[in-house]
Parts: structure tokens; C-alpha cells; sequence
């Protein structure tokens, strides 16, 4: 399991219940970033399937590069119960569905966190999975001021491990950059980038 110590007490503190209830099919993340290269926007959309009857809520994790808590949450087919917060930047938040799931049933969900503008300039980001998912989309955006001159597809197996660079990556002309794999095992996948 990739989890930070600190991420995992706050998951504990809602109570990990979750994670051996589902399967992940598909996550895709968006993450866009403003003209100072800070990120003002973090949306994601998942679809599970129940691996047992009953299973009515994930819990959501996001830890900040810098530090810095969403100034907003948005819930969409779900609604958000506990939340528990650190005092450097991580956030697990109870997404309730809106009915338990009958076992082999899906759930579609969608969460957006929004920061405000102050914070400093991203390097990189990512998510940490604590179970396996069939297939992720990872989708970076950056302002037309704001573009990085090189980036990096990044993974490490745990959040003891450093990142290690998997694979560069090229910007597309609409100052975005994406990968999309298939068969993601726990651990951390992300992208780093470098505005030199």
C-alpha cells in the first residue's frame, strides 16, 4: 500500500472499511493549473464495482505538494460525510453513495477540490492507490503562461520509496499532457515536470 503514515491515520480516523468492499474500473483525474503554475483545480471521476453486498461509501485522499487544503468541495452522485484534515495539506474524505451496492453492481462518482491562488508552483502530482484499478487517466493541464519544458511519468510502490522516473512524456499544443494506462496495481503513478 502506497499511503504516506500521516494519510493513513486520517483514513483510520474515518474508519478503512472500504477498500476490500470494491474493485476499481476506471479513475481519471484532472488537475489544472493557473498562470502562476499553481494548481486551482483538482477533479476526479471513478467508477467501482462491489465485490460483496453492502458497500455504500470510498474514502478520498488528496495530500497537497505544498501543503495547502481545497478551499472548495463538489460532490457529484455521492455526498460528503466525514472529513478529517492535517496541518500539512492532506485531506480523506467520506464519499457516501447514495444506496449499498448489490455484489458485481457499479458506482459512478465524481469529486472536484479547488484551491485558492496563492499557493506556489506545482512540480508534480499524482494519486496513491490502495487498491488496484482496471484503468487510469491522468490529465494535466497548464495555462498558456505557465508551461513546463519537460515532463515525467513517475511511479514508486510506497510512500517510503522515492519517485523514480518511468518515461517522458510530450506536451500537446493545447498546454496539456496525459497518460492512460490500463491494470494499475497499488502504489503511486503520477507525472513530475520541470519549468526550467
Amino acid at each position: 500500500m502506497c499511503e504516506q503514515p500521516r494519510v493513513k491515520v486520517l483514513v483510520d480516523a474515518i474508519g478503512n472499511r472500504t477498500s476490500e468492499q470494491m474493485v476499481g474500473l476506471s479513475l481519471h483525474s484532472q488537475y489544472l493549473l493557473g498562470r502562476n503554475g499553481h494548481l486551482l483545480q483538482t477533479r476526479t471521476r471513478m467508477v467501482f464495482q462491489a465485490r460483496r453486498r453492502g458497500a455504500d461509501r470510498w474514502i478520498a485522499v488528496y495530500s497537497h505538494q505544498h501543503g495547502l487544503l481545497p478551499s472548495t468541495r463538489i460532490a457529484e452522485g455521492c455526498r460528503f460525510g466525514r472529513t478529517r484534515t492535517d496541518d500539512v495539506g492532506a485531506i480523506a474524505t467520506e464519499l457516501l453513495f447514495d444506496h449499498p451496492l448489490a455484489e458485481g453492481k457499479t458506482y459512478l462518482l465524481e469529486y472536484t477540490f479547488t484551491f485558492d491562488e496563492s499557493g506556489p508552483p506545482m512540480t508534480g502530482d499524482g494519486r496513491a492507490f490502495r487498491i488496484p484499478v482496471h484503468q487510469f487517466l491522468l490529465d494535466i493541464r497548464f495555462h498558456p503562461e505557465a508551461v513546463p519544458t519537460r515532463c515525467y511519468r513517475v511511479w514508486r510502490p510506497d510512500g517510503r520509496t522515492p519517485l523514480q522516473d518511468r518515461t517522458p512524456l510530450r506536451l500537446s499544443p493545447y498546454n496539456s499532457i496525459h497518460f492512460l494506462d490500463f491494470g494499475i496495481d497499488t502504489g503511486y503513478h503520477g507525472m513530475r515536470w520541470e519549468w526550467d
